[in-house]
């Protein structure tokens, strides 16, 4: 019985909407609404889009070890009463993992600039374009490249001289704690020097190389491969989420964005 309100409410609501159908003026207003959207969505303020693929090469001891993610940037013009000026990012840090007990991650959240659109302009960067430009260029010189660039090609210039060049930040997870780490305890999360790897990865003869490239729209962006490749990460979050604090590497937004 209660199926048959259902369906009976439905065809209701249906035999309503073909009569105001039929009504001259909805079907202006319908028509009218539906070019208006179409003039502010994708001809006053069109959305920017781009696709690439980050991602890491590990080679230590001439044996490498790559992981890469796919991650989508969107930025949609316009004043900024109707946007936030940042652009959107989707996707998740990638990763790189040492047997059950380590990682080597790439955020996308680089921990000392949060501004969400700071990655894109290193992005931006890498690829030979303009990092302080606006974003909607930085998305078009983004997706009309065709090969893969390296971050360490990417430089800024600071007071007329070159500074380091522009890097995500890489962190080495280890989870080496049982129970709930006490604030003198040995670190979980470590920044890892990508050109001088060696100390924190606790070996020799390492070296990290941070890649680009752009990929087709339609390819998908990465998703739930943290969670696949991080378990004792997550379990750690499960139950130290409280106090102490857990280092910025670990906050979990520096690891998905949407």
């Amino acid at each position: 019985m209660a199926f048959r309100a259902i369906i009976d409410d439905l065809n209701t609501s249906i035999a309503n909407l073909r009569l105001a159908w039929r009504k001259p003026w909805v079907r202006a207003a319908s028509i009218a609404a539906a070019a208006a959207y179409i003039l502010y969505a994708w001809v006053l303020f069109p959305t920017h889009a781009v696709r690439v693929r980050i991602g890491m090469d590990l080679t230590i001891n001439g044996v490498t070890r790559s992981a890469s993610n796919v991650v989508a940037f969107r930025r949609r013009s316009g004043p900024s009463i109707l946007t936030d000026g940042l652009a959107t990012i989707r996707g998740e840090a990638v990763v790189l993992t040492f047997g059950a007990r380590g990682a080597l991650v790439m955020l996308l959240t680089p921990l000392r600039r949060t501004a969400p659109d700071f990655l894109l302009r290193q992005v931006v960067a890498a690829m030979g374009g303009d990092a302080n430009g606006a974003l909607e260029a930085g998305i078009a010189h983004v997706a009309a490249q065709t090969r893969r660039f390296e971050f360490s090609s990417a430089v800024t210039e600071v007071d007329g001289h070159e500074e380091h060049p522009l890097q995500p930040d890489v962190i080495f997870l280890a989870d080496r704690f049982a129970g709930q780490p006490d604030r003198d305890g040995a670190p979980i999360s470590l920044d890892v020097p990508v050109h001088h790897p060696d100390g924190t990865l606790g070996t020799s003869g390492a070296s990290i190389v941070l890649w680009v490239e752009t990929v087709s729209r339609f390819r998908p962006v990465t998703r739930g491969e943290v969670t696949a490749k991080l378990p004792f990460f997550n379990s750690f979050w499960a139950r130290n989420h409280v106090v102490p604090p857990a280092p910025p590497a670990l906050r979990p937004a520096n690891f998905r964005l949407d």
